[in-house]
């Protein structure tokens, strides 16, 4: 969430509508003032057809700011690190169903893929959305704690950029040193080459991000290592599911 604090019941309390939702609509009007494609991170949206459910939800805009693509989270995070951090998102959120699992936001330089946060760790969402729609990125708004930031967060951008050939955008709220005791942030947004290689990246502290990708490395990586021709379905069933 940008427009919304983590933790405690703020998503209950700060949740929106989509049909009057203040914050979907400033999106729409700065995506269509500033000719820009726009893909607004993630907030709490209310569902009063379904018992006021909330869902954690990412909307893309074209640059006339019209609602391209609707995307709601599928994993939620829900863990325990003793000592480190506990953490229930299902406390408060309803996950999104198979509805939302080949959501892709179309413009005319790229197709995009989203996802958030913690669906970065499920190998299966992204890699259908490469085999089924051929992305060419996939963004990952994502809110990682300190803890698992620290040992998971570089290795999960490039690892998921480099397996399914594609450009990796992964954008990270600033960390609040200001009030030490509420949830922590890693940071660390960037973008990640389809050859797993760190093409731009802040740091922890608030900043803007703007960097040229050249695409054309997808198609080189594709036709030099073609491992979607190689790769032997035959042999992959799936033996469990848990």
């Amino acid at each position: 969430f940008w427009n919304c604090p983590m933790g405690k019941n703020y998503a209950q309390e700060l949740s929106e509508e989509e049909k009057n939702s203040e914050t979907i609509s400033v999106m729409s009007e700065m995506a269509k003032e500033h000719n820009i494609h726009l893909i607004g991170g993630s907030i709490p949206i209310k569902d009063p057809e379904r018992e006021n459910k909330i869902f954690n939800v990412s909307y893309s805009f074209n640059d006339k700011g019209e609602q391209k693509a609707k995307y709601k989270k599928l994993h939620l995070f829900d863990i325990d690190i003793p000592g480190k951090i506990t953490y229930k998102e299902s406390a408060q959120i309803t996950p999104g169903d198979k509805d939302d699992l080949q959501c892709v936001f179309d413009t005319p330089y790229a197709r995009f893929g989203i996802g958030i946060c913690y669906d970065i760790r499920f190998y299966e969402h992204i890699h259908l959305l490469k085999k089924e729609k051929n992305i060419d990125c996939m963004v990952y708004p994502a809110a990682f704690s300190l803890p698992t930031g620290l040992i998971h967060w570089d290795l999960l951008r490039r690892m998921r950029a480099l397996d399914n050939n594609v450009h990796l955008l992964i954008c990270s709220p600033s960390r609040n040193w200001q009030e030490p005791d509420t949830h922590q942030v890693y940071g660390y947004s960037g973008v990640v080459d389809s050859y797993g290689h760190i093409v731009s990246s802040l740091g922890y502290d608030e900043g803007i991000l703007s960097c040229t990708v050249d695409l054309d490395i997808n198609k080189q990586i594709s036709e030099q290592i073609p491992t979607w021709k190689h790769k032997r379905n035959e042999l992959y069933d799936v033996v469990a599911k848990y």
